[in-house]
């Protein structure tokens, strides 16, 4: 009978298995579960997971087993590409795959994060595009001096990043600190297995030929990328550029510095602060990270005119208190309208259910609001309140919602989210 007990890796004495192979250090099921609850939150509703958990206990089990006793392999990966923001592959992991990412990153998250740099904000706890912003408003407060000092801005972007990452780099990267022999083995069996020698496409294939051919992992070497989608992929792009945060702040020493996965932005109180910065960083990762900056992407402007950076347009004011502004890009505002279209022809009053299987989903209606909350949360903090408030206020008219049966819908705070009574 399996028990419960700690989140964690023990040691027990070595157990010979059936490969030959010593066994020092075993995964607990426990932990197993643990990374089971993490990969499920909020994918319930999916056929993938409904399938591992029609049979939880013997998934989890054979999973734990194949770890313990070294037979576990990645299974097939699904390849699929989205055209919002802009087209791209993304590569879909195996369910019980994605078991085997939480624990993976899981493990090295504690051992890695107080090493990274504060100034990177991508896929981290506690951290992300608010905190991002806030931290840039507070920065182009600090460098104008309230406003009375022009910033200039040096944005730069690494050239088709996620496709062209060096894997051995980055798997040597992983493995550099980890000591425990069983997450050692899961590691090197994620990147000795490469995604695209088998797989299967889904999804409408037109969608893929709109992918740019030097942004598909497809036209890269064995050696080159990393699948798009995956957890570990998202940790290890944080990781892979952590030492670029280092030299920046340590031996560039810019006055302003933020990192977003690959879109730099690097600050000065003038323009001829941050000449030559820009040929640093692509000496800097061609010799040390096999990629180099997409110099048609590289920009050198003072805030004053305004820069599109992650899906805002940001400017200086001249405005003691806060003199940075922050603007909803126009795509972010269609998208917005667009969300509100959609909820036109959702019937209200239907009982939902979400597979055959599933029980009857009492919650479907708030979660058909989950993507108009998290849009209007993505834009709140932004200088976006009067088409936040004509835009709810124009959906949610009286005889609108007495026509179809949107009683129920409630505007909450200062038109940040909506909210379902029912």
């Amino acid at each position: 009978m399996w028990v419960v007990e700690a989140w964690k890796v023990t040691y027990q004495r070595p157990v010979k298995s059936g490969a030959g192979l010593f066994l020092g250090w075993r995964l607990k099921f426990a932990e197993i579960l643990k990374a089971y609850q993490k990969s499920a939150k909020g994918k319930r509703r999916s056929l993938n997971c409904a399938k591992f958990e029609s049979q939880l206990g013997l998934e989890l089990t054979t999973l734990c087993n194949e770890v313990n006793n070294r037979t576990y392999r990645p299974s097939i990966s699904r390849c699929f590409a989205v055209l919002n923001p802009k087209p791209r592959e993304i590569w879909a992991a195996h369910y019980r795959d994605r078991v085997i990412h939480h624990i993976i990153v899981s493990h090295l998250e504690p051992i890695y994060e107080r090493s990274f740099s504060s100034k990177s904000f991508a896929c981290r706890r506690g951290l992300g595009h608010h905190a991002c912003m806030n931290d840039l408003g507070q920065q182009v407060r600090r460098i104008s001096r309230g406003g009375r000092v022009t910033v200039w801005a040096l944005k730069l972007d690494i050239e088709s990043f996620f496709v062209t990452i060096d894997r051995m780099i980055l798997k040597n990267l992983m493995l550099e600190k980890v000591k425990c022999p069983e997450i050692r083995w899961l590691i090197e069996q994620n990147f000795s297995i490469d995604p695209r020698l088998h797989f299967k496409f889904s999804g409408w294939r037109e969608h893929l030929d709109k992918v740019p051919k030097n942004k598909s992992w497809l036209s890269y070497s064995e050696n080159q990328g990393i699948p798009i989608g995956n957890l570990t992929s998202q940790f290890g792009a944080n990781l892979y550029l952590n030492a670029l945060d280092h030299f920046i702040e340590r031996e560039l020493k810019p006055q302003g510095f933020l990192r977003y996965m690959d879109d730099i932005l690097i600050l000065a109180s003038s323009q001829d602060k941050l000449i030559g910065i820009e040929e640093m960083v692509d000496s800097w990762l061609q010799k040390h990270r096999n990629q180099k900056l997409n110099r048609a992407k590289t920009y050198l402007v003072p805030l004053t005119s305004g820069l599109d950076y992650l899906g805002f347009r940001v400017k200086q004011i001249f405005e003691p208190k806060n003199p940075l502004m922050i603007l909803p890009s126009k795509k972010k505002k269609f998208s917005l309208v667009q969300d509100f279209r959609k909820l036109r022809d959702w019937n209200w009053n239907i009982m939902f259910f979400p597979h055959e299987l599933a029980f009857f989903d009492k919650t479907a209606h708030r979660k058909k609001l989950s993507s108009i909350n998290s849009r209007l949360g993505m834009i709140k903090n932004t200088k976006s309140f009067t088409h936040r408030k004509a835009t709810i206020e124009k959906f949610l008219r009286p005889e609108q919602q007495r026509e179809i049966g949107r009683e129920l819908l409630k505007v909450k705070g200062n038109f940040n989210s909506l909210k379902y009574d029912g």
